[in-house]
């Protein structure tokens, strides 16, 4: 955590205007605005280089957004699907775990206004690629990441623990003791 008021030096670089914070998140894209909204407990100041998620690659994401979401469907089953289709040679943990958040995903991000497509008994669910149930959302026609990365700013804006500063390219990392304790930008 820097210290307001003090100067920070780093080679050929003097930095005076010091804003002390709890968190900082560098980038704008999906996973760094869901960070931001996520630590509701902290001062968090998110630094993007660009405008809010114009330029993320969470924007350019396209297809659809696969979650266990319906009734005959399970994170299990999902995860035996991501398997097979990688020929087991992928991390277990790490698929066990995307696929028993992706429903609690949709959830938040239904919830936070991302607008997948429904109908009249729910979400709209295709099948794609190695599935073997219908679980792939689709949002904004077929460019979820523009969808999702509306929804995400408009989220992000209201929430006081949140200050954003665009326009804002982090150039270096402050390290003391192997820790990151701030940021120039």
């Amino acid at each position: 955590r820097p210290h307001a008021g003090r100067a920070v030096t780093a080679p050929a670089v003097v930095v005076s205007d010091v804003e002390a914070t709890d968190v900082v998140v560098v980038g704008s894209g999906a996973a760094g605005m869901a960070a931001a909204l996520g630590a509701t407990d902290a001062r968090v100041t998110l630094l993007t280089a660009d405008r809010v998620a114009a330029d993320s690659a969470s924007a350019h994401a396209s297809g659809g957004l696969a979650a266990a979401v319906a009734a005959t469907d399970s994170p299990a089953a999902h995860a035996a699907d991501t398997l097979a289709v990688g020929a087991h040679a992928n991390d277990r943990a790490v698929v066990d775990l995307l696929t028993s958040a992706a429903p609690g995903t949709v959830d938040w991000l239904d919830g936070i206004g991302t607008r997948f497509a429904r109908d009249a008994t729910g979400w709209v669910l295709g099948r794609e690629a190695g599935h073997r149930h219908d679980r792939i959302l689709h949002a904004g026609a077929d460019a979820p990441g523009r969808e999702i990365t509306r929804a995400l700013p408009a989220a992000v804006s209201p929430p006081p623990h949140v200050t954003v500063r665009d326009r804002t390219p982090v150039v270096a990392l402050l390290v003391d003791g192997g820790h990151v304790v701030g940021g120039l930008a």
